[in-house]
């Protein structure tokens, strides 16, 4: 799950797996492509920070075939 938030000029992009790590997976992934791309279509906003929630920032990636 990715969590955002706009700080004034900043925006937080969280991803929060705690229990898997912050792995990022398919859905986790799609979630910051779309979390990118809030970022870039406010002028308001000057910087993205990216951040993991709990112990992990990111371990690995998850790559599964599609089924």
């Amino acid at each position: 799950m990715v969590e955002t938030e706009a700080i004034g000029h900043v925006f937080l992009i969280g991803i929060n797996r705690p229990a898997k790590h912050n792995c990022v997976d398919q859905a986790t992934a799609q979630q910051l492509c779309d979390a990118v791309k809030c970022f870039e279509t406010d002028e308001e906003l000057r910087v993205a920070v990216l951040y993991g929630k709990g112990l992990y920032f990111v371990v690995f990636l998850t790559v599964l075939p599609s089924v």
